[in-house]
């Protein structure tokens, strides 16, 4: 059967899946069956990987498949690891914030910072929007075909975690002795402008500034060679565009999974100071972000590591899709400014939602 059709059937079925497709490829790649877990397996196949924003409130998720299909077509369905799932947690829904309360938080961090007690924090909220679960593999398809450029994926965990996104964000990518990541901060929405005339105002390059920053001075301490960074380029994702730095070096695997580790969660989803942001983001959001703003991907041990930031991402409870959404603060911020940033990040979702 079709990869639609499959996912169809695991999800009436509560069977583990993820389907997932890296940026700029075509092909499609399924794990299914099989379980996840809080630890790895000490065995040598490829492994996915969910991470949340805060490791003490939310586990760390290795996903170890029973099977493994490659492409859209032909998938048979196997009795072997596609049992019915029969233990299903209770999964609380996240609170959804008004926009008075958003502006309220808002404006509240912005005076903090404009009284230097922050350089930057992000703040987030969710938006709830009816969604079928029977919609899901429509949605995942269309998305593989609008946002090319980004990691799309699917997953339900056979135990209530169902979520699907399509991130802009690489984390840290390896393969043969090659690592990459980016900094990834500031958005613009395109309209019909073309990328080549945007003007980044000094908020947007501040605010990127500082996840380069951030990200250089931890890769500088750290034991890598040949470090070569980019200079900041415009990264078009959908309808927005960003500021973007490359940085490339030479690694190794395990120095590879130490980095990642190291910069997680960076300032393009917390903020600086890192760990006192991380703290004001806790006391301050009405939700708690679960695996948004976590990371997320491939784990192929000693020979490939791609994991993306849980970015432009939604949980799927009852129906119903919570879309999270947020956007740097600094000290020259407009509260209202930044509630418009979020309706149009949601947008990247919503656009495919069936009319």
């Amino acid at each position: 059967m079709q990869l639609i059709d499959a996912q169809r059937f695991w999800l009436e079925r509560n069977v583990p899946f993820v389907s997932f497709r890296f940026p700029e490829e075509a092909q499609i790649t399924t794990f299914a069956g099989g379980y996840f877990s809080e630890s790895k397996n000490q065995d040598k196949n490829p492994c996915f990987v969910i991470a949340p924003f805060d490791i003490q409130t939310h586990s760390l998720l290795f996903y170890h498949p029973a099977h493994l299909y490659t492409g859209d077509d032909a998938i048979i369905i196997e009795t072997d690891g596609t049992k019915k799932s029969a233990n299903s947690a209770m999964i609380k829904k996240p609170f959804v914030a008004s926009k008075s309360e958003y502006l309220h938080q808002a404006d509240r961090l912005i005076g903090e910072m404009k009284d230097h007690h922050f350089r930057k924090i992000v703040l987030s909220r969710v938006i709830k929007q009816p969604l079928t679960t029977a919609d899901l593999p429509t949605v995942f398809e269309s998305m593989c075909k609008k946002y090319p450029g980004a990691f799309v994926y699917f997953l339900n965990d056979g135990n209530n975690q169902c979520w699907m996104g399509a991130s802009p964000e690489l984390l840290i990518d390896f393969r043969e002795g090659k690592a990459r990541t980016v900094a990834l901060a500031g958005t613009k929405k395109l309209d019909n402008s073309r990328s080549s005339s945007l003007v980044w105002g000094s908020k947007e390059i501040e605010e990127q500034d500082m996840v380069s920053e951030f990200i250089k001075e931890h890769l500088i301490g750290f034991p890598v060679e040949n470090l070569k960074v980019s200079e900041p380029e415009t990264h078009i994702a959908g309808h927005l565009a960003h500021l973007i730095t490359v940085f490339t070096w030479e690694s190794s695997f395990n120095e590879a999974i130490k980095l990642k580790d190291l910069l997680h969660p960076t300032p393009a989803v917390c903020g600086l100071p890192r760990n006192a942001a991380f703290q004001r983001i806790k006391e301050t959001e009405l939700h708690q972000r679960n695996y948004y703003t976590g990371y997320l991907g491939l784990l192929d041990e000693s020979a490939r590591i791609k994991l993306f930031v849980n970015l432009r991402c939604m949980q799927i409870i009852d129906n119903e899709a919570y879309i999270y959404v947020g956007g740097g603060l600094t000290s020259s911020s407009s509260s209202l400014a930044e509630w418009e940033e979020t309706q149009a990040k949601a947008q990247t979702l919503l656009s495919v939602f069936p009319k």
